[in-house]
């Protein structure tokens, strides 16, 4: 914004505000991990404090919040719904340069691992017979149906090598796909490199998810502002001399 003679009172708050949102983002990924090691983080000495793994936040609460962010991404995600016509720019693979595998499963994610580009695979610190397992190939070497949803643009990915299958064929996603994955709308304007686009995107923040947040921290917090007021007005703050006396009281 600096740089680009862009800092304006609007922009400033809207981009606290995005910053504020992609932060409880994040930590709700932190909720998902506290969640699924509730167990062992009751019998840690120290992680037994933690909200979930103490009792002072219920799994249900947990699991609610887990719930409407993945509703957000089957809702807004699912590939085909964002796919553009072939107006003979898609780039598709041969047959030869892919393997797609049987039986395909969708994961509870709404990903489906369809298949892989005919790459080198992952071998390190994996278990035999896994070849086709998505993990022991590299992202751009994944295949997913368009029936399914996508994983998380890569900022690292600055070919753009997002593969899916669609209509009994393997293509790439364009640029434009790439956008409208991640919830920008077709007129949003993209200045720079097709590298640096892609860079970006992959960089960027889940649109629909961050609006969701937004929502709910608005219904949940914002508009209940006055309740809260009104309870603070009705807590008693204990002085030190209150503390004093209590404390004689017992010791008599």
């Amino acid at each position: 914004m600096l740089f680009s003679f862009a800092l304006v009172t609007e922009n400033i708050i809207a981009t606290s505000i995005a910053f504020v949102l992609f932060s409880l983002l994040a930590s709700s990924i932190y909720v998902l991990n506290d969640l699924v090691d509730i167990q062992e983080d009751r019998e840690h000495p120290k992680k037994k404090d933690r909200p979930l793994a103490s009792g002072k936040v219920s799994p249900k609460s947990a699991k609610l919040l887990i719930f409407t962010l993945a509703t957000v991404v089957f809702i807004f995600a699912f590939l085909k719904d964002i796919l553009e016509k072939d107006n003979g720019q898609i780039e598709y693979l041969e047959e030869s340069e892919y393997t797609l595998i049987e039986s395909p499963k969708k994961q509870p994610s709404g990903l489906i691992f369809v298949g892989y580009r005919n790459k080198k695979i992952r071998t390190k610190g994996t278990r035999p017979d896994t070849i086709h397992l998505s993990r022991v190939h590299k992202q751009p070497n994944r295949i997913y149906s368009s029936d399914g949803t996508h994983p998380t643009l890569s900022s690292q990915e600055s070919a753009g090598r997002y593969f899916v299958y669609h209509d009994n064929k393997v293509r790439k996603l364009t640029l434009k796909e790439c956008y409208r994955l991640m919830g920008f709308k077709d007129d949003f304007k993209l200045i720079g490199s097709k590298a640096k686009l892609y860079n970006r995107v992959g960089n960027s923040i889940v649109i629909p998810m961050v609006k969701e947040i937004a929502k709910q921290v608005k219904e949940q917090i914002l508009n209940k502002t006055d309740e809260i007021i009104e309870c603070k007005k009705l807590l008693k703050q204990m002085s030190l001399f209150d503390f004093d006396n209590k404390k004689d009281k017992l010791a008599g």
